[in-house]
């Protein structure tokens, strides 16, 4: 999309990375490198693991419900 900007909030990242995170002229900006895109893809890892243990865990509590459904 012309002139959409995407990025990450400064004040975020100044929480967990501050030195990532520079001041010039009264504004955040915060220093894209290596270490935050490493970060980044990690944490998309992580999340990605939770889904699909959650989507496991609905699954199993959909069939057990089935179940309880079926004997009545």
């Amino acid at each position: 999309m012309p002139g959409r900007q995407v990025g990450l909030v400064a004040q975020d990242v100044q929480k967990v990375l501050p030195h990532l995170v520079k001041e010039k002229n009264g504004y955040l900006s915060v220093e894209y490198n290596l270490e935050i895109q490493m970060m980044l893809v990690n944490a998309i890892q992580e999340l990605a693991q939770e889904n699909q243990a959650l989507k496991k865990q609905a699954q199993d509590i959909i069939a057990r419900l089935e179940n309880l459904e079926a004997q009545k």
